[in-house]
């Protein structure tokens, strides 16, 4: 009788600890996070906000602006094509509560990728998690235009985040390294966890 009333103890536990365990995935998984980058270090950024999160993740791919087309050269301007093409066009939103956009900031807005991808797609009732990935922080003017993107739409923008792609150094501009890129993704996971709601 003892070891029947322990077996029913130990399976109550195990079946509260087992449905704790689904929940917590569940809340996580309502995180889908898309993105794009182009030199790599908002593909990084949402790498690890991924793992950290434990969401779901989709990069947007720029058709008409490969990688040798944005370098900078001397006395020549890189081919920016600002109104793109993007693959895939659209993603489930559906099955997500909370949608973190990640975007390299081109000319004080979000990348073209970006933009093609909330122009083409809707995101009402859902929570929007901005994070971008910038050489110089935008004031807030700048920011609100970023953010009227996604209300024109209907969604509601509960956070934003820059990560800095640079630091100055003795009056220098100095591109940071992917692994602090990396760091600074980490710190601000827990705070788009918060903002998104996730586990409540």
């Amino acid at each position: 009788m003892h070891c029947s009333n322990f077996t029913k103890v130990f399976l109550t536990i195990a079946f509260i600890g087992s449905t704790a365990l689904c929940n917590a995935v569940a809340g996580a998984g309502n995180i889908l996070i898309v993105y794009s980058s182009y030199t790599g270090n908002t593909r990084v950024a949402c790498e690890v906000m991924q793992k950290n999160l434990g969401a779901s993740a989709v990069e947007l791919k720029d058709i008409k602006n490969p990688p040798e087309n944005l370098k900078m050269e001397k006395d020549v301007k890189p081919k920016w094509v600002l109104d793109t093409e993007i693959e895939p066009k659209s993603v489930a939103l559906s099955t997500s509560d909370c949608v973190v956009l990640g975007s390299p900031v081109w000319m004080a807005t979000l990348a073209p990728a970006m933009r093609k991808f909330i122009e083409l797609n809707r995101f009402d009732g859902k929570k929007v998690i901005l994070v971008t990935t910038t050489n110089a922080s935008l004031n807030e003017e700048q920011r609100q235009k970023i953010k009227s993107l996604i209300t024109a739409k209907g969604g509601n923008v509960a956070g934003y985040f820059e990560i800095l792609a640079q630091d100055t150094i003795q009056g220098k501009k100095v591109e940071r390294t992917k692994e602090q890129i990396k760091a600074e993704a980490v710190k601000i996971a827990p705070e788009i966890s918060k903002a998104c709601g996730a586990g409540k």
